[in-house]
């Protein structure tokens, strides 16, 4: 599916201001696991710190721009 297609999807938000928030907490999860990091720690690296999150829900669209942006780039090691 391309940008445009994608754009269009009520799956992918359809130009909504928000976006399906479980595949991104999905993504997160695996980034995790595969840093070996904690719940807090994860949290403080990507500087993101939701009382609740509902993956059923939905998420901001920026949110969910910034937390790809961030799990793109290469880890920063403390």
């Amino acid at each position: 599916m391309g940008a445009a297609e994608a754009a269009s999807s009520p799956t992918y938000g359809g130009g909504s201001v928000f976006v399906p928030s479980g595949p991104i907490c999905e993504l997160v999860r695996r980034r995790q696991l595969a840093w070996g990091l904690t719940d807090e720690a994860m949290l403080d690296l990507l500087d993101w710190h939701p009382t609740v999150v509902d993956v059923r829900g939905a998420m901001l669209r920026p949110t969910a721009e910034k937390l790809l942006r961030q799990l793109a780039e290469p880890r920063r090691v403390s």
